[in-house]
């Protein structure tokens, strides 16, 4: 998790993980109250032992299940929570509360750049743009194809 926070402070802006901020003798709940209210963005990293424990809300994983779970009630249609599985499966890695959001599949090792990049755009609010809309088919001229292909003479053998 140390090496995919690096690269993501590296490439998307401030990445607030625990082991830079979190000093010994601060309050840990706080801690993640102000880091989930304050950010764009929370990441949450979705394993098979991450979905248990916040289903269940066992210790910090689960007060910070509370935590995004209140604002999400809040604001049901926010994008701000963004699911990230890192092993398992959808089904078995992502806590309830995110079962309806779309993830980002970084289970590969080495991870897939494709999966890595559409996490990145997210970020830096960089849609995938779909390619232009196409003119309309002549369809007059499709018609008269068929008919003429179809009235072909089989060939002989």
């Amino acid at each position: 998790m140390l090496k995919f926070a690096v690269r993501l402070q590296g490439e998307s802006g401030e990445t607030i993980l625990d082991t830079w901020y979190l000093k010994p003798g601060q309050d840990k709940t706080h801690f993640m109250e102000q880091a989930i209210a304050t950010s764009d963005f929370v990441i949450v990293i979705c394993t098979d032992k991450y979905a248990k424990r916040a289903d269940n809300r066992e210790g910090g994983v689960g007060y910070e299940s509370t935590v995004i779970t209140g604002q999400m009630a809040e604001d049901i249609l926010t994008n701000k929570f963004l699911p990230v599985l890192r092993s398992g499966t959808y089904k078995t890695a992502t806590p309830i509360y995110l079962k309806s959001r779309m993830d980002v599949n970084l289970t590969d090792d080495p991870i897939r750049e494709d999966e890595y990049d559409s996490l990145l755009r997210v970020l830096h609010g960089e849609p995938i743009e779909p390619p232009p809309l196409g003119s309309k088919p002549d369809f007059q001229r499709r018609q008269n194809r068929k008919l003429k292909s179809s009235c072909k003479r089989p060939e002989r053998l």
